[in-house]
């Protein structure tokens, strides 16, 4: 085990030196000075200067914007000298001795004269140790000073190592795990990480191996934008950022290097038991071969096995007096028997349910990590192995999958998996900073069973059964996604993949017909162009995806290839073509209603100031959206050109002068307030998003419909085989949730979604606060040392702002959507009225003119503009536009209004179409920010209910290219991530770590006489 050492010992350390050098980092302000330069102003005060226009800044930067001046650490060393101080000096504070004044000469690298030599700055020593202890001058790793070396000696050096082979001019690397740094910060993080980045293998090509880096239990991911040169069996899944990486043996994601890793989680499983068997702890034993410790560098397959090994081994230790159940070993001695029983106290404290957290900004590669590690555990899920005891590497079958497709048709792991091209197609879509970006966030439960074999070992009683899991069934639920897309895009951006996915087999050489979709039995399911109304037209033609002016993809995908993805993946769902001409008629028919128009019909009596307006019946869009969607033009101009309003019973009052229809019993009237074309064409757009919600909600309950269970044979089919394979009658199920979340955003302009997206990831990073200080706590019980001094770095305050009753920001907002005329303005009195005295909430004079606020986020501050968050809270279709939907005589469009209808009108989540013509009662459907909320905590109890594994991913630059790394960027990133305020948690307690054998070569001369040094004594100095 490493020593851990505080601060606290590193106020003044014995440096790494190289001829009298001690190498160090140095921040630098905003403006590209040094902290340590302050002509005007004292050291402490300018640093806190630089602090505050740092703050500032980041305030209005976009996380993908220029970032060099929001971080900026430059190399540096500084030597001390010593001389007698003089009476000045003594009546000063500057000497922290009476009789010596000491002086520290800074030489820094982003620091030249106008000759280009370096520039030296010289401060007395109280000022130096202000800037040790703040932080603001930290020591370089011993790995790195070679390299500050060669930055030094390197005349010609400019900053930039993109060209330079950082491994040939390095022969010390930093650690796979950087947890093992012996200073622990943020400079030396990301200088890991970029050194990474940059090695060669032999053949002068990057590794991209290397885009893997442990920091503790945590796997930071850098997206290597790089195609593999071993590319000749590419599978699908297999991309990584704009350009595919191959699959094949030899690549980073083969079937290869998946085997390898399972066999190595096996072995590091096997000697985790025979570990708890014997109840010893061998973590110090250097010497041992079949060490627990990973011999594979770091990957994202390495944490699925390590989260599917700890499943399997929390399932069948839980409840169990031992460690025989698994293990079976005749070593009984009393020192065996007393670890096993902690080991079972340990054990049954942990929870058996697992969950990964992905996590990062658009285009860091959160899509592919999740595919990946689902294709992972699918893989584990096909058998377990058995080995022997002896660490023999040959490992045999144990037991045949339970899940086999010949037994009851599509396996369950296919179909897992196969959801991906539908979610991807209907919920992905090009951004300025990705071709695939997921606007929607997800969490993924996969659901395993295992059973042990009660069948003794026919080779020894040493034998060791690995455990196996079948994955039996699956659930998805999705996030917040991004409806505001369908009717405005940003330049550069496109809509949801699947409208030009669909324009792609327009002319597809394949279908001189102009059919799509076909069923392959030839028995009917062809659908036409001309039947969803867009032979005739282009992409261009339609307002849904002209905005923007873009229509292809950057990184090389074909959208006709993924649409025959999807096709392929919704037949393996078991949707029958006609289901797929279904969504496909809505998809059309949301084209075609982008399209309409409106004509003025005349002004209202005593409304000169509101026309009354009506559909263009000339428009030839208009025929095609009531044909596809089972409709009347009457019903539609009445649902979006009318405004309902029902006073009487409930209560209520008009807003203008309508129609007004009276019911039976006289005790309510309803009128109908005319719209202008504006707000017509608003009404429109209401339909569009909430029928558009509805196809992708439908699609997910398919979905999960399809991975819940296997057919109704499945049990039986499971017993067979267990019996066949001698398996124990005690089943136990537990599961692996997989969470793919957007990440942290701050743009130029943040609005209502960034808010949610925001409020979501100070929740998750509260969780991982909570995650971190509780590893820390664990290392220092098992060294023994006290803990209870850490301070932890708390985010509760912000929740509270967000979401507290009465006062929180979305309760707020939630209120002024029930009040019948609220507005943006409106809200934006009540939260400036409400939370002005909250410690986390800004609003000054100037954005209180603009109706903008700010809110102090655990990763930096965020402006917000309040226009728009009163429509996008309620996010709702007016109950006409619901109950137009209901009339429909297409069976398809009543369902989807079913599942747009308030929660408490649904019975049941079942599929089927309602009756025709059912209206839906006067129930409010729950706002957006409510809704989300209440996922929120439904999302942060079924993690809290888990022992949770953290994938934080990492876009290396903005620009989509391999072989550049943006420092200002990455840094920007593992701040949003929260990884630096997990250093930050570490540098609190013990940030400084070495094993005995570094730690005697760097302390060995304050011990003196009290160490012995005797060469005789080779045992005592082996312990180091």
């Amino acid at each position: 085990m490493p020593l851990l050492m505080s601060d606290m010992a590193h106020q003044h350390p014995t440096p790494y030196s190289s001829h009298e050098k001690t190498y160090v980092w140095v921040k630098l302000r905003s403006d590209g000075t040094s902290c340590i330069i302050s002509p005007t102003q004292g050291g402490s005060s300018s640093t806190k200067n630089s602090h505050r226009r740092q703050r500032t800044t980041s305030a209005s930067a976009s996380v993908n914007d220029d970032l060099d001046d929001l971080w900026k650490w430059t190399p540096g060393y500084y030597s001390c000298t010593s001389q007698p101080a003089t009476a000045a000096d003594l009546s000063s504070s500057a000497p922290s001795s009476a009789a010596t004044l000491v002086e520290y000469h800074f030489t820094l690298m982003e620091q030249r004269t106008a000759d280009l030599n370096y520039e030296q700055h010289t401060i007395p020593e109280n000022i130096a140790s202000k800037y040790l202890e703040s932080g603001d001058i930290v020591l370089a790793n011993s790995w790195e000073i070679h390299d500050f070396m060669h930055r030094f000696e390197n005349e010609d050096y400019d900053g930039n190592d993109n060209n330079m082979d950082v491994a040939d001019r390095n022969p010390s690397q930093p650690p796979h795990n950087l947890i093992e740094l012996t200073h622990l910060h943020e400079p030396s993080v990301v200088n890991a990480l970029r050194h990474r980045y940059y090695q060669r293998t032999r053949e002068q090509r990057h590794d991209i191996h290397n885009v893997y880096t442990d920091t503790g239990s945590i796997l930071l991911a850098v997206n290597p934008f790089q195609i593999a040169e071993d590319d000749d069996e590419e599978e699908e899944g297999s991309k990584v950022g704009r350009r595919s990486i191959s699959s094949n043996r030899l690549s980073l994601y083969g079937e290869n290097t998946m085997h390898q890793y399972k066999l190595d989680g096996e072995k590091r499983w096997i000697h985790e038991m025979l570990r708890m068997e014997h109840g010893r702890d061998d973590s110090d034993d250097t010497n041992n071969s079949s060490s627990s410790s990973s011999t594979l560098p770091p990957h994202v397959y390495a944490v699925a096995d390590r989260t599917f090994r700890t499943m399997m081994t929390r399932m069948h230790h839980k409840g169990t007096s031992s460690a025989s159940a698994v293990v079976n070993n005749r070593a009984n001695s009393a020192a065996a028997s007393a670890g096993k029983r902690r080991e079972s106290v340990d054990v049954d404290n942990e929870k058996v349910n697992q969950s990964i957290l992905v996590s990062g900004e658009s285009g860091a590669g959160k899509t592919v990590t999740t595919k990946l590690l689902m294709t992972y555990l699918s893989k584990l899920s096909k058998g377990g192995a058995v080995a022997s005891s002896d660490g023999d590497d040959s490992l045999s079958s144990a037991s045949s999958s339970f899940a086999s497709p010949n037994d009851f048709g599509m396996s369950i792991e296919k179909r897992i998996l196969e959801s991906n091209p539908i979610l991807e197609s209907f919920g992905n879509a090009r951004t300025v900073r990705n071709d695939n970006s997921s606007r929607f966030g997800k969490y993924i439960e996969m659901k395993f069973e295992s059973a042990m074999s009660s069948l003794p070992s026919s080779s020894s009683s040493s034998d060791i059964i690995i455990p196996d899991a079948s994955l039996v069934g699956a659930s998805i639920e999705t996030y917040l996604l991004e409806k505001v897309r369908l009717v405005h895009q940003s330049p550069g951006e496109r809509n949801y993949h699947i409208f030009y996915e669909l324009f792609s087999m327009k002319y597809a050489e394949e279908d001189d017909d102009n059919g799509i979709v076909r069923d392959e039995n030839n028995e009917g399911g062809v659908v036409s162009f001309q039947e969803l109304g867009l032979l005739d037209y282009d992409m261009e033609d339609f307002r849904m995806l002209n905005n923007s002016g873009t229509y292809d993809r950057r990184d090389g995908v074909s959208d006709q290839q993924t649409f025959w993805n999807t096709k392929h993946a919704m037949k393996t769902m078991e949707f029958t073509p006609c289901d797929v001409s279904n969504v496909l008629h809505i998809i059309a028919s949301l084209l075609h209603a982008s399209n309409l128009t409106f004509v003025q019909k005349g002004v209202s009596a005593g409304q000169n100031e509101c026309d009354e307006c009506a559909l263009d019946e000339t428009n030839p869009h208009l025929e095609y959206v009531v044909n596809l969607l089972g409709i009347s033009v009457d019903k539609l101009n009445s649902a979006v050109c009318y405004h309902e309003i029902t006073i009487g019973g409930d209560g209520g009052g008009a807003n203008g002068f309508g129609r007004v229809h009276h019911n039976r019993g006289g005790t309510s009237e309803t009128h109908q307030r005319v719209l202008t074309q504006e707000q017509a064409a608003k009404g429109v757009e209401a339909l569009i998003k909430a029928t558009y919600g509805a196809i992708f909600e439908y699609l997910v309950r398919r979905i999960n419909s399809s991975v819940a269970s296997g057919n109704a044979s499945r049990p039986n089919q499971l017993a067979a085989e267990r019996s066949r394979a001698g398996m124990g009658r005690l089943v136990k199920e537990s599961s692996i949730g997989i969470l793919d979340i957007f990440g942290f955003e701050s743009f130029q302009t943040n609005s209502f979604e960034q808010l949610c997206i925001n409020y979501c990831n100070e929740a998750l990073q509260q969780q991982f606060n909570r995650f971190v200080l509780k590893r820390e706590q664990e290392e220092y019980d098992r060294e023994g040392i006290p803990w209870s001094f850490i301070e932890f770095p708390e985010n509760q305050d912000v929740l509270d702002l967000l979401d507290s009753k009465g006062l929180g920001i979305f309760n707020l907002l939630h209120d002024q959507c029930r009040m019948p005329r609220a507005s943006d303005k409106s809200f934006a009195h009540s939260m400036y009225e409400k939370c002005s005295n909250h410690i986390r909430f800004e609003a000054d004079s100037r954005q209180k003119a603009e109706q903008m606020f700010a809110v102090h986020h655990y990763a930096g501050v965020v402006e917000y503009d309040v226009e728009g968050f009163v429509e996008k809270n309620r996010d709702e279709l007016p109950k006409t536009g619901l109950n137009l939907m209901l009339s429909s005589t297409n069976g398809f469009v009543r369902t989807l209004a079913h599942i747009l209808a308030p929660s408490s009108t649904i019975i049941s989540s079942t599929l089927s179409p309602p009756s025709k013509g059912k209206q839906i009662g006067g129930t409010q459907r729950p706002t957006v920010g409510v809704q989300f909320s209440s996922q929120l905590h439904d999302l942060r109890r079924k993690i809290d209910d888990t022992s949770p594994h953290y994938i934080r991913c990492l876009k290396p630059n903005s620009l989509f290219t391999p072989d550049h790394f943006d420092e200002a960027l990455v840094s920007n990133q593992l701040r949003c991530a929260g990884v630096i305020e997990a250093v930050q948690v570490s540098r609190l307690g013990y940030p400084h770590r070495f094993s005995h054998r570094q730690f005697f070569a760097r302390y060995h001369m304050l011990g003196g006489k009290s160490i012995n040094l005797n060469k005789k004594n080779s045992a005592g100095k082996n312990r180091f």
